[in-house]
């Protein structure tokens, strides 16, 4: 056998692993640009959502002064009705939010009566302990079990991540934790 032919067939043992090494290198981190996409995404809902509930929270302060300081923060609490529904808008159609527009439509209906200005004020202070306010604690209960389940699939996909990230790093020479 000629001396080429054996350093050929030298090269090739060389070079093999270290082309297969690349090619599953840059399929992980294909895949981990993928799952920090997805993070992010998730990190931007649970932001979009977290507002959505200080907008409810202060609505109901807002309706609350207008109940008890009368003809008082009338067009706040529009505003701040208008800021929950900018937000409520922003979030993607998924069915996992489902309970949250329900909630939150509960919640707007209960709005709509409280912020009435033709209804005598004692109905709407009686409506307001009875019906406002437990609309607006389903609304945040179903948000916060929301953001609690998304904070776990977080939590998971970025462990497969951290895990993904050690396995790639251990390949090389020097191992070294992400």
């Amino acid at each position: 056998m000629s001396i080429r032919l054996k350093l050929t067939g030298v090269l090739l043992l060389l070079l093999l692993p270290l082309l297969l090494t690349g090619v599953i290198s840059v399929r992980a981190l294909d895949a981990a640009a993928l799952t920090s996409a997805e993070l992010n995404r998730g990190l931007i809902q649970a932001r979009t959502l977290t507002d959505l509930r200080a907008a409810a929270n202060r609505v109901t302060l807002l309706s609350a002064e207008r109940l008890l300081v009368p003809g008082g923060a009338w067009s706040d609490a529009q505003e701040a009705r208008a800021d929950a529904l900018q937000e409520l808008t922003a979030l993607p159609d998924s069915a996992r939010l489902s309970a949250v527009r329900q909630d939150w439509a509960a919640f707007d209906r209960e709005l709509s009566l409280i912020l009435d200005a033709s209804a005598p004020r004692a109905e709407t202070l009686r409506r307001f302990e009875r019906n406002f306010e437990p609309a607006r604690q389903q609304f945040s209960r179903s948000v916060n079990s929301y953001l609690d389940a998304q904070e776990s699939t977080l939590g998971a996909q970025q462990a497969r991540l951290d895990r993904k990230s050690t396995r790639l790093n251990s390949s090389h020479r020097c191992i070294s934790y992400a």
